[in-house]
């Protein structure tokens, strides 16, 4: 049996002999079959296991905000226990996610500096997807729908909906027609990146 199992048992049966004032011989019959029973049920770790985290599992990735929104909390705590306040975390959540949003580049620089320094320390990857920077590319329909609208809006049928209507309208289109504004939506989105 592992040592630091042994002592955990041994402190474990100490302090309860020492609250129901026991005698010796049913302490040694309790150890035994305590021992016995870990023996048969408690499996052992396998070498270099933590407890609570699986192998394999890559740690995960910091950002400049999670650090931000721990180092936010651990102010609020520190203070609210001089003052004795006590706040409801969605509030403070809510200011301090919108305390992120109004900083500046230099201000999250920082966290940003220490998440990355985190992430390279554990060996944290990000999951291979990188997020998009910039507007979202554009569609041809989409551009259909921005360059047609308002005409569409105002020679609809009174029971369609105007999404409706833009959509049979765009359904309504030869391939080729759509096919220029698919040609102009990647040419506007390329010239956006």
């Amino acid at each position: 049996m592992d040592q630091q199992v042994q002592k955990g048992l041994d402190e474990g049966l100490t302090n309860f002999t020492a609250k129901y004032d026991l005698d010796t011989t049913v302490v040694d019959d309790l150890r035994q079959m305590l021992v016995a029973a870990m023996r048969t049920h408690v499996k052992p770790r396998p070498a270099g296991a933590t407890g609570g985290k699986s192998e394999g599992k890559r740690p995960r990735l910091k950002t400049g905000y999670n650090l931000y929104i721990r180092a936010k909390f651990e102010e609020a705590k520190s203070s609210g226990a001089e003052e004795g306040a006590k706040t409801n975390s969605q509030e403070l959540m809510a200011s301090f996610s919108k305390e992120w949003k109004d900083l500046s580049t230099d201000q999250r620089s920082p966290y940003i500096e220490q998440a990355d320094a985190i992430n390279a320390e554990n060996g944290a990857e990000s999951s291979g997807t990188k997020k998009k920077t910039g507007k979202k590319s554009l569609s041809g329909y989409n551009l259909f729908y921005s360059e047609n609208k308002d005409e569409i809006r105002d020679s609809k049928d009174k029971e369609l909906s105007l999404m409706k209507a833009v959509g049979a309208a765009w359904k309504a289109l030869s391939k080729e027609d759509q096919d220029k504004y698919k040609e102009r939506a990647a040419e506007i989105s390329a010239e956006r990146d």
